[in-house]
């Protein structure tokens, strides 16, 4: 998620709801200021945010940038336990207007 536009990002900060406890996990291989940018809104909301890549260059740059929390997965595996929740994921086109169409 590179060159995200601000409004866009609000858009997108909308749909999180306003509770406590709230954690945010995004898979993302590009896009270190849209990163360093949710996870300051996690910051100031006390949220947790958990951010993974297949990148390890990319992992390493993002804890390189204060997004300590960043962490390396790999795709062969579609499911994967993170805090006693399981997540599978899905691949999305590399458009971010596209996927925030999809979303709202």
């Amino acid at each position: 998620m590179r060159d995200i536009q601000q409004e866009e990002l609000e858009k997108l900060f909308s749909i999180i709801p306003p509770y406590p406890g709230v954690s945010i996990f995004h898979m993302s291989d590009e896009g270190i200021d849209c990163c360093q940018k949710i996870n300051h809104f996690c910051q100031q909301r006390d949220y947790l945010y958990h951010i993974v890549s297949v990148d390890e260059t990319f992992v390493e740059a993002l804890k390189s940038n204060g997004i300590v929390q960043a962490r390396k997965i790999t795709y062969k595996q579609q499911r994967y336990n993170l805090h006693s929740r399981i997540y599978d994921f899905y691949t999305t086109p590399k458009k971010p207007n596209n996927i925030f169409k999809i979303l709202i």
